[in-house]
């Protein structure tokens, strides 16, 4: 169901959004590395890619990739600069979103 997948799907990219002001704050106000700025789009991007871990090598220095050898500061580059809303739900409670989806669909939960 593309409502459901959209629904999840903000609610995790709000997720990430809160774990970079959580901990990557300090990257947001015009830090930049390699000539390359980062923004919350960027920093989102990596973390969904390669993990917490991936942002923080690469606070590190350290431009780790994922299994197709693309490298964080890629992805950093790649989704710069997108618009990501602060309003996005950070949690999302998907049971209740479910059942109200199978409810209006008729196809059962079980």
């Amino acid at each position: 169901n593309t409502l459901l997948q959209d629904a999840v799907f903000d609610a995790h990219i709000g997720r990430l959004r809160g774990i970079v002001l959580g901990f990557f704050k300090t990257y947001l106000d015009g830090y930049s590395a390699a000539g390359q700025a980062w923004t919350m789009s960027g920093m989102i991007a990596v973390i969904h890619l390669l993990g917490t871990g991936g942002l923080h090598q690469l606070t590190r220095g350290v431009d780790g990739c994922d299994a197709n050898k693309t490298h964080a500061s890629e992805y950093l580059r790649l989704f710069a600069g997108y618009n990501i809303p602060s309003t996005m739900a950070i949690k999302l409670n998907v049971p209740n979103l479910i059942a109200r989806w199978a409810a209006r669909s008729g196809t059962p939960t079980t």
